[in-house]
């Protein structure tokens, strides 16, 4: 098992990293930490044809920080450019949304207004009494943004990432068998929007440990087999999570040993964080989404 140890963060490719960040800093208080540009990012085990590609990334952390929260990673892709546009349906298969709970669903409705979000009115019901997703609101690339009311949030947490799955069960057998575990037995829901209704699995599922975030893998409807999250690595849109472990060469050995797909260990550098670079392999799950696993000691991630 490749066991990982924490959520590090989810990755965001924009067409304009500061204006994007400025939406999430104004509207829900994120503050930004680390950021880096370079123009030698091999982007080969990534999919693209390049060995010196150029991005300038922006961490933004919620009010818990680095040391307690993952970061939302916002890329703007300079060679080659952020292309493509993100899912414009809701249902298809890929990583579709990042959950946040807020103390007032009406303030950070109107905050996200006034910073340049745009509302999709919808709803997520879970049977069983499970709090429903109030509203969801696209940011200036047209990501979701899940708002879940919560009296216990003094300011916005980034909570989860919804990913919609070809097969639910397969994706979530998947990921236990890099290290997650179910949070709760599935759940199923009502997903409403524009007066029309579909039936929804949901399967929370989180880092054994780790209680700061998870994933919500959930599936809207049948889809065709052949279905797939977007593959090009500079995609616009929500694309890649990133997952510490402690040794990245253990852990590629561990996945190959279970024949889950990822790379040899590449070099990337992050030039002006404290950390300098890190040590990473790629690899997808069962519908297509980058999962990144990057060789951090629990001790090294003091210093992020």
């Amino acid at each position: 098992m490749v066991r990982p140890t924490r959520f590090l963060h989810c990755n965001l490719n924009c067409a304009d990293v500061a204006a994007a960040a400025a939406l999430y800093t104004d509207a829900l208080g994120l503050r930004t930490g680390m950021t880096t540009r370079t123009d030698e990012i091999d982007a080969r085990p990534m999919g693209l044809d390049t060995a010196t590609a150029e991005i300038e990334a922006w961490f933004t952390y919620d009010h818990r920080g680095g040391r307690r929260s993952p970061a939302l990673e916002l890329v703007e892709w300079k060679k080659p450019a952020t292309a493509g546009e993100t899912y414009s349906d809701p249902g298809a298969v890929g990583m579709q949304a990042v959950g946040f709970e807020v103390r007032s669903i009406a303030e950070a409705v109107a905050s996200l207004r006034a910073a340049g979000g745009v509302a999709r009115p919808s709803t997520l019901t879970t049977v069983g009494g499970d709090r429903p997703v109030a509203t969801v609101m696209l940011d200036i690339d047209g990501v979701g943004i899940e708002l879940v009311e919560s009296d216990v949030a003094t300011a916005a947490t980034f909570a989860y990432v919804r990913m919609n799955c070809a097969d639910l069960h397969a994706a979530t057998d998947w990921y236990e068998q890099i290290g997650f575990e179910r949070r709760g037995p599935l759940l199923q829901a009502v997903w409403e929007q524009a007066a029309q209704s579909a039936e929804v699995q949901v399967q929370r599922i989180g880092l054994p440990g780790d209680s700061s975030f998870e994933l919500q893998l959930t599936t809207a409807r049948p889809v065709p087999g052949e279905a797939k999250a977007h593959a090009a690595a500079n995609h616009r849109g929500l694309f890649r999570m990133a997952l510490a472990v402690e040794d990245i060469h253990e852990a590629v050995g561990s996945a190959h040993a279970a024949s889950i797909a990822t790379s040899d260990p590449v070099w990337v550098p992050l030039p002006g964080t404290p950390l300098g670079g890190i040590w990473a392999s790629f690899g997808c799950d069962p519908d297509g989404v980058m999962v990144e696993f990057v060789g951090l000691p629990v001790a090294q991630l003091e210093v992020r």
